[in-house]
């Protein structure tokens, strides 16, 4: 964490005068300028909230049981979106801090705060990549249930669908593991999916209906099971859904990877006019990359870049010229290498190397859930 300037020390201790006359009403200001720095890039503003809220509980004396789980269910929540310091360490500081709120809310005594901290550790586990990737998203399931033992549709709808969403998410997330059905688990992630469009409509929930659709396009996309053809025209159907809502105007980071999403079932659909999929495809990843550029969004700029290659080889072999594949590929491939990525850099390499030899690369795999 960086340093703490004294302008900062000042502004802490009046914090810290707040809390001690107002804890509640101090630490619910603290939750939504928490959300508010999410939403708005504030990377400092959450380094600073977790930083004082730490600092309360270093004190195990400070403050009664509701409130020190009041602490550590924020705190936790705060570590996970926090993007400074090392990623693996902030989520298990975030992990660390909702067990212990669990320890005060208890499903018998407090069932809401409960099923709340119960989803919210269910998210931590979900991007924690280290470790047994494959545990963790079991770990995150079994947390996303346990909450929807509280969060149900009849009494609380809109957590029951928020939660259903998350555990869709963790179905599409779970790998098939070597007794595992990756089948089966995207099957249940649709069914999540679903059952969270029965509260999430256009008309009252119109951003979380859009990005319930773009998950489940992305879960049709990667589905195993059925008629190919017919899951990636469910995949598109979706895409398109969502794009309804996700206009580049209002939501220009999430229209760009619904587009790179939408560009990736269209490449992948083989029935109808393949030349007119692979041109579908190419517009879809070009306008992407309006939004997904190297300043701003370098990794996804060099992902949806590699796949506008794999569509230019495409049509190269079909006789289109819609642009030079090596040249999308070389871009992509320097973007990674700058971004650390160096295994992605070295992936597509190879697909300039077998497309220099007669081959081509692989477009990549399934839409991306956001």
């Amino acid at each position: 964490m960086t340093p703490v300037t004294d302008e900062q020390t000042f502004a802490d201790l009046a914090w810290f005068h707040r809390f001690t006359l107002e804890p509640d009403a101090t630490l619910d200001q603290a939750e939504s300028d928490q959300i508010e720095a999410r939403r708005y890039g504030r990377d400092a503003d959450l380094a600073t909230i977790v930083r004082r809220l730490d600092l309360i509980l270093e004190d195990p004396n400070s403050q009664g049981a509701a409130i020190r789980s009041k602490i550590y269910g924020i705190a936790g929540n705060t570590w996970l979106f926090l993007p400074t310091g090392d990623r693996g360490t902030n989520i298990q500081k975030a992990i660390e801090h909702q067990n212990v709120s669990l320890q005060f809310r208890t499903l018998e005594e407090h069932p809401v705060e409960w099923a709340r901290t119960q989803n919210n550790l269910g998210l931590a586990w979900s991007e924690l990549l280290t470790g047994d990737r494959g545990a963790n998203i079991e770990n995150a399931i079994e947390c996303y249930k346990a909450a929807l033992q509280v969060h149900t549709r009849e009494h609380y709808p809109v957590k029951w669908a928020a939660t259903n969403n998350n555990l869709g998410g963790a179905w599409w997330k779970l790998p098939a593991g070597p007794t595992g059905d990756r089948g089966a688990n995207i099957e249940s992630a649709i069914e999540c999916y679903k059952a969270t469009l029965q509260v999430y409509t256009r008309k009252h929930h119109s951003i979380e209906w859009a990005k319930t659709y773009n998950n489940l396009g992305a879960a049709w996309l990667d589905l195993p099971t059925g008629k190919r053809g017919a899951n990636i025209q469910k995949a598109i159907h979706c895409f398109e859904a969502a794009l309804q809502v996700r206009t580049r105007k209002q939501y220009p980071v999430d229209w760009a990877t619904t587009k790179n999403n939408l560009g990736g079932a269209w490449g992948q659909l083989s029935t109808g006019d393949r030349r007119a999929n692979i041109q579908k495809a190419i517009d879809c990843f070009k306008a992407a990359l309006q939004v997904r550029t190297r300043t701003h969004h370098p990794v996804s700029y060099a992902k949806t870049t590699a796949n506008l290659g794999v569509m230019q080889a495409e049509a190269n072999k079909l006789g289109q010229d819609l642009g030079n594949p090596v040249a999308s590929w070389k871009a992509a491939m320097e973007a990674f290498e700058a971004a650390g990525a160096g295994l992605m850099a070295e992936q597509i390499h190879g697909w300039i190397v077998d497309w220099e030899v007669g081959g081509a690369g692989d477009a990549e795999g399934g839409g991306s859930p956001a």
